[in-house]
């Protein structure tokens, strides 16, 4: 268990947005995106008409421009403000102690901030 609560603490703690990793992972993000099920695009299309003006209205892997525009500075903002402590929930399942469960992920996740670090654009 202290492993595998290692484990996740490092990626949802730690991570490392290297600028090569962004950059090869948007051409896969878009292709998913154009590459979806007939259910999923006629949801996304009653959405979008529903709700055109609004961010639910938008598709969910974004668009082509968006996509590519992104940096790792500003995924690195957006995680600093969204993976805080009143954000993170940790769970676990099967044959564990609830009790040495709770201790590791006080240790690992104990100092974690409980809220934004900075403000968030737009978010009215």
């Amino acid at each position: 268990m202290t492993q595998a609560v290692d484990l996740l603490s490092e990626i949802v703690l730690n991570p490392t947005f290297d600028s090569v990793q962004v950059e090869a992972i948007k051409p896969q993000l878009h292709k998913n995106a154009s590459s979806m099920d007939p259910y999923t695009i006629s949801t996304e299309s009653v959405h979008y008409t529903a709700f055109r003006d609004h961010y639910l209205g938008q598709p969910s892997n974004g668009n082509k421009d968006v996509v590519y525009s992104i940096t790792p500075d500003q995924i690195k903002e957006f995680h600093n403000n969204f993976y805080v402590g009143k954000n993170i929930v940790v769970s676990g399942a099967g044959n564990i102690n609830f009790d040495t469960l709770v201790s590791e992920i006080s240790n690992k996740f104990g100092n974690t901030p409980s809220f934004r670090i900075s403000s968030v654009p737009n978010s009215d």
